[in-house]
């Protein structure tokens, strides 16, 4: 859940998340980015789409069900729990953060 909501509040920051904090995150996805995966999904089914109009009513259904009802089918806990799933977010997002700052010579 953590990683999920840091990299969807680092998404919506604009023009861009102020650099210590964005470094700070980026330790923590490459992290996950680099943890071994399965080659299989333990799970039935596909992955949220973390990165559009679906996640943002599947991730506080996942979260808080009986206080967000899904709109469509949702997928189970064990989908957005998926380290397969966890590794794609956190990949997505060091590509995201990954040289922010470097440009300004900022060491804050």
């Amino acid at each position: 859940m953590l990683l999920l909501t840091a990299c969807r509040a680092l998404a919506n920051v604009c023009p861009a998340p102020p650099v210590p904090v964005a470094r700070e995150v980026l330790a923590l996805v490459r992290s996950v980015a680099a943890a071994p995966r399965p080659a299989e999904c333990g799970h039935d089914g596909g992955h949220p789409a973390f990165q559009n109009a679906a996640s943002r009513t599947g991730l506080p259904h996942f979260y808080a069900p009986d206080a967000f009802p899904p709109e469509g089918e949702p997928l189970g806990p064990e989908a957005w729990m998926c380290p397969r799933f966890a590794g794609a977010v956190a990949e997505e997002c060091v590509a995201d953060l990954e040289g922010l700052g470097e440009d300004e010579g900022e060491d804050e």
